[in-house]
């Protein structure tokens, strides 16, 4: 029986061979842009970590004050959400003082939907505009 995490000795490793090596290491930055309606996005920083099937993103973002009413959605995450679930995460929505923000990766997808974490229902780009928004989120690829 093989315990703990093993680091390959070379890069051509045979990930299949053993199950517990880490394998797959990766840094990066990704864009964030719109893929609903009318709100421009202006990136701060937006970065991931993949270590393995996990990544997790860091995303700070200012939004433009000309949203309409179309839910808020943000693409284009880094690498697809895995089709066994989604990832919950919450966002400060800077200047939005009247929702608590969820922000959700969808399985099979690349984006991420925006929903108020009380009443659950979709939050409107227009509830956000002009404020910045800042989240991490982790997901399975």
């Amino acid at each position: 029986v093989t315990t703990g995490i093993n680091f390959p000795d070379d890069a051509s490793a045979n990930p299949s061979a053993d199950a517990n090596t880490l394998d797959n290491y990766e840094e990066g930055t990704w864009t964030p842009n719109n893929s609903g309606g009318t709100i421009s996005i202006s990136t701060n920083y937006a970065t991931y970590t993949k270590i393995g099937r996990k990544v997790t993103i860091h995303c700070f973002v200012d939004l433009s004050s000309d949203g309409d009413g179309t839910q808020m959605i943000m693409g284009t995450l880094p690498f697809t959400v895995a089709s066994n679930g989604y990832a919950p995460s919450i966002v400060n929505a800077g200047d939005s003082s009247s929702v608590v923000v969820l922000a959700r990766a969808h399985s099979g997808a690349t984006t991420i939907y925006f929903f108020n974490a009380v009443s659950q229902g979709a939050i409107a780009e227009d509830q956000l505009e002009g404020s910045h928004v800042i989240f991490q989120l982790t997901y399975n690829v």
